[in-house]
């Protein structure tokens, strides 16, 4: 990486007029007024009330590679002095000049690295979802007693890029911070960021760039029965639940006959996960069956299924504040196709529709169940993608997410 400055430092440490060719002078009384000679034309300039305090400034900060990955990070801070306006009789226009005020000492320069990223707490279980990497002081020094102009410099070498941050602060005892005769604290402190963006497409062809996420959904398994179903994703969700069975009435002139048909053992033979529609689908496939609506009826027959398929769809939204993604409740469908024979083959269309409709009310109910867990899983895999950066925004589109990152590599 090319040097990186916030600003560079001044080469000199000497007090230079505002206007070349003019002295300015500043003569101080214990009021809050004082006197600015330029040539022969006094003016009267108006100062802070009370007692005036240096103004030290972050001048610089620079990251400076140094090879291996390693990093030199240097923090200059200068005794600036206070600005003000003086505009002397005879003279149309305002100069600008400062105040050489010494600063007394007190306060801490310091550097620190974070990541800029947000680290996981465990599934959420309320409203802060993540909290911020907390910055690392990686070098201190105590502020010393500086001149008007005077500077210091701190420097270290640290392991890996980063979002590094010089500031001036109070000094802290017993956790009560001191005295801090700074006249204007907000020009203390300078970033530098030196993380690599990247910006990665996700969709159904990249999420191999998240294999947690894939590991995870492939070792799912979806079990529909009667008395035993099953839906399990591992360290997510583990769950058995039943499908009540359905009761069917055919007439037979002069009579009518009832049968109850039940789900029978329908297993996993394959899951697979895609993007679409602005979230994630996760598909789960049965095994053909050919007793995948049984009745103990002895006058109708059981049903085969072949080419079943449940699919699970996760809408995703996504907090940049903590800088995650969450899923909004489910949608499931069933779609497969069923066969039957014999004379009443064509109860078919009244268990259909009815099975369909509780496998994917009993399915959703159990996702939406877990969504925080869910979640808690896709931010898991992309922190493990990002490792040591953070996400600077993210785009959620019909066919891709565009993921835009900072990392260390």
């Amino acid at each position: 990486m090319s040097h990186a400055a916030a600003r560079k430092a001044r080469s000199s440490r000497s007090f230079k007029p505002a206007s070349e060719g003019l002295e300015s002078r500043v003569q101080l009384s214990g009021s809050t007024a004082g006197v600015v000679t330029i040539g022969a034309n006094p003016g009267i300039i108006s100062l802070p009330t009370g007692t005036l305090k240096a103004d030290i400034v972050l001048e610089s900060l620079s990251v400076q590679p140094l090879g291996n990955n390693q990093f030199r990070v240097t923090a200059v801070l200068e005794n600036e002095g206070l600005p003000v306006v003086a505009k002397p009789a005879g003279i149309g226009s305002s100069v600008a000049t400062s105040v050489g005020v010494a600063y007394a000492g007190g306060g801490v320069l310091q550097i620190a690295r974070t990541s800029g990223g947000t680290n996981l707490n465990g599934v959420p279980t309320g409203p802060v979802l993540a909290t911020p990497d907390p910055a690392t002081v990686i070098a201190s020094m105590p502020i010393p007693a500086l001149a008007f102009h005077q500077t210091i410099q701190l420097s270290t070498v640290t392991q890996g890029r980063a979002i590094f941050t010089a500031s001036a602060v109070p000094a802290v005892v017993n956790h009560l911070a001191l005295p801090f005769p700074d006249a204007n604290t907000a020009n203390n402190t300078r970033t530098v960021d030196s993380l690599i963006a990247h910006t990665y497409p996700i969709n159904t062809a990249t999420l191999g760039l998240l294999p947690s996420l894939n590991t995870a959904v492939q070792g799912a398994k979806l079990r529909l029965d009667a008395n035993n179903s099953e839906i399990s994703i591992p360290g997510v969700i583990d769950q058995h639940f039943q499908i009540p069975g359905k009761t069917v009435t055919v007439g037979v002139f002069p009579l009518s006959v009832s049968a109850t048909y039940y789900v029978n053992n329908l297993v996993t033979s394959g899951v697979s996960l895609s993007y679409e529609k602005g979230g994630l689908a996760i598909t789960v496939k049965f095994a053909d069956n050919q007793h995948a609506l049984h009745t103990p009826s002895s006058l109708f027959p059981d049903f085969s299924v072949s080419n079943l398929q449940v699919k699970v769809f996760l809408p995703l939204t996504y907090n940049a504040q903590y800088q995650y993604f969450q899923f909004g409740q489910a949608t499931t469908t069933v779609t497969g196709s069923w066969h039957a024979g014999g004379p009443f083959g064509s109860v078919i269309d009244l268990l259909v529709p009815d099975i369909n409709s509780k496998v994917s009310s009993a399915v959703t109910s159990l996702v939406d169940s877990k969504l925080d867990a869910l979640s808690h899983m896709l931010n898991q895999a992309i922190h493990g993608f990002i490792a040591g950066g953070r996400i600077t925004s993210a785009v959620i589109g019909q066919n891709q997410l565009d993921l835009s990152v900072e990392t260390p590599t």
